[in-house]
């Protein structure tokens, strides 16, 4: 929350058009974030991985990972924010060398090659300079099988709760004294 409320107020002084959106705001205050980004009053969404799995707008042509999900449901589910119903899409994702071994475990799982760059906008290459890597190209979205189950299904919460009926457990468990014996 704090590096997206930093980076929204650095955006905001560069003079640019943004809304910001992370789990402290009220889910209306949410809804018109949303709305008014969908209706192009803001052109950049500024959003945390909570606040941003809802949404779901037509048009988004841009993402950009400010830093680098160490969880590959969690790019997967940014990415895909982009690029839908057929539609090309680019996500830019920012990364340090710290960030080397996450940005090896998505390529990994997607399958693919991410094209990495140098600071001044060269394509990076491994040894000799001349030698560009090695690219996958993507001719479909890749199938992954994902952990991630939304909230509206709930489906999730019903395995192996035994939340409900603690009142029942205690009752039966309080009629017997330490001891085991009944009062």
């Amino acid at each position: 929350r704090e590096g997206a409320i930093r980076l929204s107020y650095e955006l905001t002084a560069a003079g640019l058009n943004i809304a910001e959106m992370h789990g402290d705001l009220t889910q209306g205050r949410r809804t018109q974030i949303l709305r008014d980004f969908a209706k192009a009053k803001t052109q950049i969404l500024v959003a945390t991985d909570i606040a941003a799995r809802g949404i779901d707008i037509e048009g988004i042509t841009h993402v950009y990972n400010y830093d680098v999900p160490h969880d590959v449901d969690y790019y997967i589910h940014r990415i895909g924010r982009t690029g839908r119903a057929g539609n090309s899409g680019i996500a830019v994702t920012f990364a340090t060398p710290a960030d080397e071994s996450w940005l090896r475990r998505i390529e990994r799982a997607i399958q693919a090659t991410l094209t990495k760059y140098t600071k001044d906008g060269q394509i990076k290459t491994k040894g000799n300079a001349s030698t560009a890597p090695k690219r996958k190209k993507a001719t479909s979205k890749p199938k992954i099988t994902s952990s991630y189950q939304s909230t509206k299904a709930k489906a999730h919460k019903a395995r192996g709760h035994k939340g409900s009926n603690t009142r029942q457990r205690r009752t039966s468990t309080s009629q017997t004294g330490r001891r085991g014996n009944r009062r």
